[in-house]
C-alpha cells in the first residue's frame, strides 16, 4: 500500500519520533506523533518538580476507574516505555489543573502568598501560612467548600480530582480581603 492511498503510517500522528534538543516546551506540545514520555517530561518539567510521577499516578487512577488513558491523555505503553501521542497529550497536559498545582514555597509568609497574581496551590500548604488566631482552619475551609454550589468562583477554593483541595489565586485573595480585612 502506498503512502498516498491512506496507509496508517502516512499519518504523522502514528509515527514514533524523538524529542529534538532545540525544541522548547511550546514547540514540543504542538508536534505530531508518539514521543517517549520520559523525554517529553524532561522538556516540559526541566526542574523535575514531580509532574512525571503525577502523570503516571493520574494514568493509573484512570485505568483503575475503567477509563482509557490513550484516548483521554494520549499515553500508551509500547514495549517497556510509555509514549505520548502529542496531538492528544499536548492539549491534555496544557489544560490539566492537576498539573498546575504548585507547592507553597517554604520561604513564603502569608503576605507573600496574598501578593501572588496567579497560581493554584494546595489548601493545606496555604493554611499553614495563615496567622495564629485567625478563624480560618483547614476543616472549616473544607466544610465551606462542601456547602457552596461553586466554591471556585465564590471563594477561589475547590477540589481537583487526584490532587485534593486547592486554592486558586487571585480569587482566593480577593475573597479573603473581602471577608477578613
Amino acid at each position: 500500500m502506498s503512502v498516498s492511498s491512506g496507509n496508517k503510517w502516512s499519518d504523522p500522528n502514528n509515527l514514533f519520533r524523538k524529542v529534538e534538543k532545540t525544541w522548547n516546551a511550546e514547540e514540543l506540545l504542538t508536534q505530531k506523533g508518539w514521543y517517549p514520555l520520559p523525554d517529553v517530561m524532561k522538556k516540559l518539567d526541566p526542574q523535575s518538580t514531580g509532574k512525571y510521577r503525577k502523570i503516571l499516578a493520574l494514568r493509573d487512577k484512570m485505568m483503575k476507574a475503567g477509563a482509557d488513558p490513550v484516548t483521554e491523555m494520549g499515553l500508551k505503553p509500547f514495549g517497556s516505555r510509555i509514549w505520548a501521542q502529542m496531538s492528544l497529550f499536548g492539549p491534555w497536559f496544557s489544560q490539566s489543573e492537576a498539573l498546575q498545582v504548585s507547592k507553597v514555597p517554604k520561604e513564603w509568609d502569608f503576605n507573600t502568598f496574598l501578593q501572588q497574581p496567579s497560581g493554584i496551590f494546595s489548601l493545606r500548604g496555604v493554611m499553614e501560612l495563615v496567622p495564629n488566631g485567625w478563624p480560618l482552619k483547614y476543616p472549616a475551609m473544607k466544610n465551606m467548600i462542601h456547602k457552596m454550589d461553586d466554591s471556585k468562583s465564590e471563594m477561589g477554593i475547590g477540589k481537583i480530582e487526584g490532587v485534593g483541595y486547592v486554592v486558586f489565586q487571585p480569587e482566593f485573595s480577593i475573597w479573603l480581603k473581602k471577608h477578613f480585612f
